[in-house]
């Protein structure tokens, strides 16, 4: 039913963006980010664009929720290795990273009460916040350049 409202929303448009969040899920590996990036196509046949995404390369601790999803900088860099790669087996319009650098230094201006809902995506930038590139940087760079990983 769910996936059936979703059908009928999405026909009245030219294209799907989707906002792409894989450890909100619970997706961990290559071939889960892979998995859920190809069930957008089963939707509809219209062309894709993902209108942000992201994936720490650390882990995230909450307390407000609770949370600890672990990550790392080569789940990182698996997360857009299979992004990069679905994209351009499917075709899509556009990807967009939502955070290129870590946002630490803003994060530490944030009030108290949201600076939980900050850490969520603090640590997400294919460059860390001492200017370090991660090999999803690199992995992001190469596929720019027409290279195949």
């Amino acid at each position: 039913t769910y996936q059936e409202k979703i059908r009928e929303f999405i026909s009245a448009y030219d294209f799907n963006a989707v906002s792409f969040y894989p450890f909100f899920l619970g997706l961990h590996h290559y071939d889960e980010f892979i998995t859920a990036l190809r069930s957008i196509r089963q939707l509809s046949d219209k062309p894709i664009a993902i209108s942000e995404s992201g994936h720490p390369a650390e882990a995230i601790v909450t307390k407000t929720w609770n949370l600890n999803i672990p990550s790392s900088p080569e789940e990182q860099n698996d997360f857009v290795k299979a992004l990069l790669s679905q994209a351009q087996d499917d075709r899509y319009l556009f990807v967009t990273q939502f955070a290129s650098r870590d946002f630490d230094e803003l994060w530490k201006t944030f009030p108290e009460e949201v600076k939980d809902l900050g850490r969520l995506w603090r640590d997400t930038g294919l460059v860390d916040e001492n200017d370090t590139k991660r090999p999803a940087f690199h992995t992001w760079a190469d596929v720019l350049a027409k290279k195949r990983f």
